[in-house]
């Protein structure tokens, strides 16, 4: 390496010359920044090794140096969200044997946790974090006063270092802030509904949600380590079932489900699912969809929903005889007239007269020409 780390007269807080040439060596060249490298590199490795979070730590080797230090007097150092943390062998007075100690200490600040003792200049207004936690614990008479890892030598990680790197749960519901959101679920609509189906089929989606990002340090992406846990489905506000995965897993932010319902009664069910994430947070509201199950033969002219149809007679000799149905239900177009005598026996009738008028908002245009769309002798006879 063309730059000594510890004897050299580049300081640590000023994009160490040694880093940039460590990333480089590793095939990070093309990299615009030392920042750009840092973050690059980390998430190679996080995706290697299948991790949520990675940053990097640069061991600087004191073993031959008299205080341990860097040139300018510093032996370990991070910066507010890395990407790396940098530690000289020996830690200063530290000493290698509390090198966990220090590294405790630099890896809350690569988590965004500020410095809470005094020399620090930290103060009880400042804030960091993804959920912005203030600084509490500073030691300039703050709301709290208590040995934390930040502050001193203790290796208790307070809560206000808690709140900062994300471990804090403020509302006291058992969900850590950061991922203090619970899922969302969607379900497509039945259809058609009414519908004479008694077994239905039904698919939705499952959908991780992330909080805003209000850190003031760096990158602000919205994030959520959580993935779909699993969808859960009923009827009728009865027990919880799992749905399938589309794609045969649950594992990621955003979940495709299906699932069968058993034989349906007649009558308006409620269908409601709901997503669990990966830490047995459910979804509060879940999704719902009111479908309607026809059982028998149709009593009205669309066959589902609507007043029945009505016959009456126009003239006492029933000659013409005046039909009426619900227009609302019976919109279209694609409906037969079935007209005869009910038994074999029976004389052949005329052809029905006057559908134009009164039958048009569901008939063919054959059927209001007058002519029958189905002759007698072919309609079912008991």
């Amino acid at each position: 390496m063309s730059v000594e780390p510890i004897s050299g007269i580049y300081r640590t807080d000023a994009n160490p010359m040694w880093v940039n040439t460590i990333y480089n060596q590793m095939g990070y060249g093309a990299d615009s920044t030392i920042w750009d490298k840092g973050r690059h590199l980390n998430g190679d490795r996080r995706a290697l090794v299948g991790t949520d979070w990675a940053f990097t730590i640069f061991v600087g080797n004191s073993v031959s140096d008299a205080d341990g230090l860097f040139s300018d007097n510093w032996s370990a150092y991070s910066y507010q969200g890395g990407p790396f943390a940098v530690l000289t062998y020996d830690n200063g007075s530290w000493g290698i044997s509390r090198m966990n100690e220090v590294m405790r200490h630099e890896a809350s600040h690569v988590f965004y946790a500020l410095d809470e003792y005094a020399s620090s200049v930290c103060t009880c207004t400042e804030s960091s974090g993804y959920v912005h936690y203030r600084n509490t614990n500073c030691n300039e008479l703050c709301s709290m006063n208590v040995a934390c890892v930040m502050r001193d030598t203790s290796n208790v990680v307070c809560n206000s270092t808690r709140g900062m790197i994300g471990w804090w749960d403020f509302d006291s519901d058992n969900w850590p802030d950061p991922v203090d959101i619970p899922p969302e679920t969607a379900l497509a609509a039945y259809g058609p509904d009414p519908t004479t189906d008694t077994v239905l089929i039904y698919t939705g989606t499952g959908t991780i949600q992330a909080l805003t990002n209000q850190n003031i340090y760096h990158y602000r992406c919205d994030m959520n380590v959580l993935n779909v846990g699993n969808v859960q489905w009923r009827v009728d506000s009865g027990p919880w079932s799992v749905a399938t995965p589309v794609d045969g897993v649950y594992n990621g932010k955003s979940e495709a489900y299906t699932f069968t319902t058993g034989s349906l009664g007649g009558g308006t069910h409620l269908i409601e699912t709901r997503t669990i994430d990966s830490s047995g947070q459910a979804d509060p509201t879940p999704a719902q969809d009111y479908v309607t199950v026809i059982l028998g033969p149709p009593a009205v002219p669309s066959g589902l929903m609507g007043t029945p149809m009505t016959a009456q007679k126009v003239d006492a000799a029933a000659t013409q005889i005046d039909l009426s149905w619900d227009g609302t239900s019976c919109p279209s177009s694609n409906f037969m007239l079935i007209w005869g005598w009910g038994g074999r026996s029976q004389p052949t009738p005329a052809a029905p007269t006057g559908l134009a008028a009164r039958s048009a908002p569901c008939l063919p245009p054959e059927a209001t020409r007058g002519r029958p769309l189905l002759t007698p002798a072919s309609i079912p006879r008991e």
